[in-house]
């Protein structure tokens, strides 16, 4: 909005709202008030739409969801007409929130799905970044990790192409990353979700405000609770207990604290779940959003459950069936407001159609890697379970090979980055020459690693296709002088794992023993071949080559 064209007066109130919000209610409602007075008067819909907005905004801070919804949806039409198109964003992207918060995934991906579509359509970065990071957390809490990592690894990759200021750089980095490591120790993944969890410490740090970082050390918690390592989880405990206080924007982060907290309850840690759920109940009430209460609820009648406490457990259920009839009733309200928005929203089925090819666009943005054009380590993630399952319903044999470029590091180090990458990119086509047999997937899983999927082949053939591919690297004779190994070209060690999928195993579970291979390729002599076949037995004889 240009805040300069107003006179004195209205400056005045404008500037006391953007002040005193989240820090003198009365001052930002009374102020709201009077501006939304002089834009009905004046025909001013951006000024309409400014007061509404920011009112809402205050109710947001204060967890006054009743009166939030009644404002937020009312802002919407003015600032349309006025093209306001930043706060149209910010608006639909709090109903979104509020909407998952209320237990309605569907309305909040309308939401976020329209606030996408406008960002895209009007330029405004930023807040394209943050509408990749809320879809993905709507995929993330829907169990679609394959999906949730192909949002947050686009938003990512946003992030690094924009010149943020500190105070959106930072949030925005921490959520992707976070976002990461959650959907890769969904998908029991813990090795990736590890690695993202200490990129996140590394790049972010003490840089975040407190409320990012209350998110980050609930997940830090529950992280180490799921690696076994008590000493780091209790630091985390620790953490969470100090900062979890006052007054917080609860929809901000209940989900965090929520699964916070079931990690509580199933760790047995039961002192450390009443203080945490004390301290939420007292938010969620304020908040009047009923899901809330009820889901809080629920967590307290499981913990009265595995307690054996029968009397607690009766009066729960019967609060947490009352909570459920009035959520009901919530859900009507809401649905009756979305159909009337949608009424006035001509414009839907379209944006709806742009934001589905839009997103087929991104989706193979988001999973090609950029120097070699192959698909990067989120294409693999999506192709390799559906690979594996295909593979456990059919029967089939299955491989997966990752191979590495021997002393890369002298290379890059040596010919400099260019040539680094031109090297890459030429192991890269020899890779992807594998392509032209049926059932072969490749991808760059990143630096100077390569990754192979066989699906359907024996372990003759498997290891018949490694050996081509390691003779016709060779056979090219590109140039190392400074490699280790006696021939002075560029070469590759291979470590590949065959065998029958079953419900037992993971594609990651094979990707590992691939992994171990490699690395005993290596020890023994580089430029070599070790293909297993036994999960988990480091005592077998692989074949070599």
């Amino acid at each position: 909005m240009d805040f300069e064209k107003y006179p004195e007066n209205i400056s005045s109130l404008i500037e006391k709202v953007n002040t005193s919000l989240g820090q003198d209610r009365q001052v930002v409602i009374t102020s709201c008030n009077s501006l939304e007075g002089i834009g009905l008067i004046q025909g001013d819909n951006a000024l309409v739409g400014f007061a509404r907005f920011m009112r809402g905004e205050e109710c947001y801070l204060e967890n006054d969801m009743v009166t939030f919804y009644t404002d937020m949806v009312s802002c919407l039409d003015p600032f349309e007409k006025a093209g306001e198109w930043e706060y149209v964003v910010r608006a639909n992207n709090l109903l979104g929130i509020m909407s998952m918060n209320r237990g309605n995934a569907p309305f909040a991906m309308d939401y976020y799905s329209r606030a996408l579509s406008i960002s895209r359509s009007h330029e405004l970065k930023n807040l394209e970044v943050m509408m990749n990071l809320n879809i993905g957390n709507i995929y993330l809490s829907a169990g679609e990790n394959d999906e949730a990592i192909g949002r947050f690894t686009n938003a990512s990759e946003l992030i690094e192409g924009l010149d943020l200021t500190p105070d959106e750089y930072y949030p925005y980095t921490s959520t992707a990353l976070i976002g990461l490591s959650k959907a890769c120790l969904k998908r029991g993944d813990t090795t990736a979700s590890e690695d993202w969890f200490d990129r996140l410490q590394t790049t972010c740090g003490d840089r975040l405000d407190p409320h990012d970082k209350l998110s980050v050390d609930c997940f830090g918690a529950i992280l180490y609770y799921r690696l076994g390592r008590e000493k780091e989880k209790q630091n985390y405990i620790d953490l969470v207990r100090s900062e979890f206080t006052g007054e917080i924007p609860v929809l901000d982060i209940f989900d965090d604290i929520y699964e916070y907290m079931a990690m509580l309850q199933e760790s047995g840690n039961a002192d450390e779940f009443d203080i945490i759920c004390s301290r939420m109940e007292a938010l969620v009430t304020k908040t009047n959003v009923k899901n809330l209460e009820r889901r809080v609820v629920e967590l307290r009648l499981q913990n009265s459950r595995d307690k054996g406490d029968t009397e607690a457990y009766r009066e729960l259920a019967v609060r947490f069936f009352e909570l459920y009839e009035t959520g009901e009733q919530e859900n009507a309200l809401m649905i009756r407001n979305m159909l009337r928005l949608r009424g006035s929203f001509n414009d839907l089925a379209r944006i709806n159609r742009e934001v589905e090819e839009e997103n087929k666009v991104l989706q193979k943005k988001s999973v090609t890697d950029a120097l070699t054009q192959m698909d990067n380590r989120a294409g693999l993630n999506a192709y390799a379970g559906q690979s594996f399952n295909r593979a456990i319903q059919s029967g089939q044999d299955w491989a997966i090979e990752i191979l590495d470029i021997d002393y890369f590091k002298e290379y890059n180090d040596n010919y400099g980055h260019q040539a680094g990458d031109e090297c890459i990119a030429f192991v890269a086509s020899m890779v992807k020459a594998l392509k032209r047999y049926p059932g072969v997937f490749c991808a760059r899983y990143g630096g100077d690693e390569f990754v192979v999927i066989y699906e359907g082949y024996k372990d003759t053939e498997v290891f018949e296709m490694a050996k081509d591919l390691k003779a016709t690297i060779l056979k090219k004779a590109v140039e190392h002088k400074f490699t280790k190994s006696y021939m002075k070209i560029v070469t590759v060690s291979q470590g590949i794992f065959w065998g029958h999928p079953d419900k037992g195993s993971t594609a990651w579970n094979f990707l590992h023993a691939a992994d171990n291979l490699l690395y005993r390729a290596k020890t023994k002599s580089r430029n070599s071949i070790m293909m297993g076949h036994k999960l988990g037995d480091d005592d077998e004889v692989p074949w070599e080559g």
